[in-house]
């Protein structure tokens, strides 16, 4: 009778230890996986696959800098690619400020290509005062010169 209980609590053991094993590996692969993210972009209307945005990860592009400005292009209308996105991001470019420039120049009747965007941008210039100086001051995109100081792009 005592093996009997020896084997039951061996049997417990070992659940114990195999359900807490699970529980592990799906709490990280959460912690891995941006499920909320997914989920905002599948209820704003856009279609992002789990495996892109796991991709991203494993390219160690945070997928907020790409998704948040991608949905925010495109219902201003924009013609967005995603991996255009995430290569500027690798570049080092600030793809928020391009995509505000695009929807600034959109809005103003200012031709603009995302190419040039992020020419502009990985340039050092500002490309959202680019556009103001080209709507406000007549100066062509191509002509504007940044100002004194550089910046480094960083993504934060």
């Amino acid at each position: 009778m005592a093996d009997i209980l020896g084997i039951i609590a061996n049997a417990d053991i070992i659940t114990i230890a195999v359900l807490c094993t699970i529980v592990l590996l799906l709490v990280g692969i959460l912690g891995f996986v941006p499920i909320g993210l997914w989920h905002s972009a599948r209820a704003a209307g856009f279609e992002v696959s789990l495996g892109n945005l796991i991709g991203m990860r494993l390219r160690r592009v945070q997928p907020d800098r790409i998704v948040k400005p991608f949905i925010r292009g495109t219902k201003e209308g924009l013609d967005l690619d995603m991996n255009q996105l995430e290569s500027h991001y690798l570049s080092r470019g600030r793809v928020d400020h391009v995509v505000n420039a695009l929807i600034a120049a959109k809005k103003k009747n200012v031709s603009l290509s995302f190419e040039k965007a992020a020419v502009l941008d990985l340039d050092g210039r500002d490309v959202v005062e680019a556009v103001k100086m080209s709507v406000l001051k007549g100066i062509p995109l191509e002509e504007y010169e940044a100002p004194s100081t550089f910046y480094a792009h960083t993504p934060k």
